[in-house]
């Protein structure tokens, strides 16, 4: 585990649970806020305008996948932290760096292993969490 004195462990625990908050708020509001962009639209009168409403959609349903999965992380992330595993990296075990875990407190790999990571998924078109 990434040696974290206590002050930093609760800035940690406290950005995660922020983080947490947030991304649940943005699922609720995307799950129940609005109707799809067909149906506030109305009928398309041309392809065209189809073709854009179905674009919309997907780029929609892309960015909810996005927040789901970022949530994923931050409770990973919180669940580490509770375990004592919390600043090792999931590949290769060393400790990921301090100012790594301030800038973004989810990660999970070192950022050698993060960029391995990305270079071996980035056909599968993985998202990027540097």
């Amino acid at each position: 585990m990434t040696t974290l004195n206590s002050e930093l462990e609760h800035a940690v625990s406290g950005a995660l649970h922020d983080r947490l908050t947030e991304l649940d708020r943005q699922i609720t509001e995307s799950e129940t806020g609005q109707e799809p962009w067909t149906s506030r639209a109305g009928e398309a009168p041309d392809a065209g305008d189809a073709s854009v409403a179905d674009h919309l959609q997907t780029k929609e349903r892309s960015l909810e996948q996005q927040a789901v999965d970022q949530r994923n992380r931050v409770i990973d992330a919180l669940q580490r932290l509770k375990t004592g595993d919390y600043g090792e990296c999931v590949d290769c075990g060393t400790e990921i760096l301090v100012d790594r875990l301030q800038a973004q407190p989810e990660v999970e790999r070192c950022l050698r292993c993060q960029q391995a990571f990305e270079a071996n998924h980035a056909s599968a078109g993985a998202g990027s969490s540097l």
